[in-house]
């Protein structure tokens, strides 16, 4: 299986796995440190939809800092989106072959 194959698979798998939870499940805490079930959803459709032309223009339009574009981005997901439409984003991204941007800010460790 080549590399956005099995991205595919992995993508379908993790919207099945979303679209199971129960009430209240997006609000749940996770690993990196005070983001939501929701905001690493969120944060994985939105790196997944960028392309590197589009992160440069969203990093010089937010002052040349990750930090502010990523929450800028997180927010205008989150704000737009109930739980079932981030289910319906991530099952998008299926078939995609862009790659993500360049910087993941969670900082946790698996």
């Amino acid at each position: 299986m080549d590399t956005w194959s099995m991205t595919a698979s992995e993508r379908a798998d993790l919207a099945d796995a979303l679209g199971a939870l129960g009430p209240g499940a997006f609000d749940q805490p996770t690993l990196c440190e005070s983001w939501k079930v929701r905001d690493v959803v969120a944060h994985m459709t939105a790196t997944a939809l960028l392309t590197s032309g589009a992160f440069v223009g969203k990093l010089v339009g937010n002052g040349f800092s990750s930090e502010k574009m990523v929450d800028k981005e997180l927010n205008a997901l989150e704000a737009s989106n109930s739980d079932d439409e981030l289910v319906v984003g991530v099952r998008g991204l299926t078939p995609r072959t862009v790659r993500p941007g360049p910087r993941q800010r969670c900082s946790a460790r698996w």
